[in-house]
């Protein structure tokens, strides 16, 4: 069946009356299926099991250099409607994040540079980690690094990021259950 091959696979074919309708990775087929053929049998398959950090095209929790100024990164977290920033170290590595509450108490300047104060350890996660994997360490209520094979960070999540993301796959293509329905709440 349809769920055993995309479990076992690394490229699937999907054939109508005997011609290929769609070929490529069980990913390319969920994320892009060719036309509502395709997609109907894409429907009822669990998109955290195929769906990687990496396709989490939003990037709301900000990713900020240690070196500023804890202005900018309230700034930012204003902007973005979040609690929290990722800081990257000076080559770009995930070095901690940074709550805004801790923020708002710091008695120094909000010229000085976040490196003044301690941030708390992240999680990095890779870009090809699905996200099954890393929703249960988004809901832990920290954000998380994406990384590349590098070790740079590439963007930051957070639980309700995923969520936000999954629902809205799930509303471009009719049919599929909200993110609410396989168990995951931001």
């Amino acid at each position: 069946d349809f769920h055993e091959a995309v479990r076992l696979s690394d490229k699937l074919a999907v054939m109508r009356d005997g011609s290929f309708v769609q070929s490529g990775t069980p990913h390319d087929i969920v994320l892009n299926p060719a036309d509502s053929y395709v997609a109907t049998f894409s429907r009822e398959l669990d998109r955290t099991r195929i769906l990687r950090a990496s396709d989490i095209s939003i990037q709301r929790v900000p990713v900020m250099h240690r070196a500023e100024t804890l202005r900018t990164v309230q700034e930012a977290l204003r902007r973005s409607g979040k609690s929290y920033a990722v800081i990257a170290d000076q080559q770009g590595k995930p070095e901690g994040f940074l709550r805004g509450e801790t923020m708002m108490v710091y008695p120094g300047s909000p010229e000085h540079p976040v490196s003044s104060l301690i941030v708390e350890p992240i999680i990095s996660v890779a870009g090809s980690d699905p996200l099954i994997e890393i929703y249960a360490r988004a809901a832990q209520g920290a954000p998380l690094a994406i990384v590349g094979a590098d070790g740079m960070i590439s963007g930051a999540v957070d639980a309700a990021d995923i969520v936000d993301h999954l629902d809205k796959i799930n509303c471009d293509q009719p049919g599929m259950p909200a993110a609410a329905d396989l168990g995951m709440q931001s």
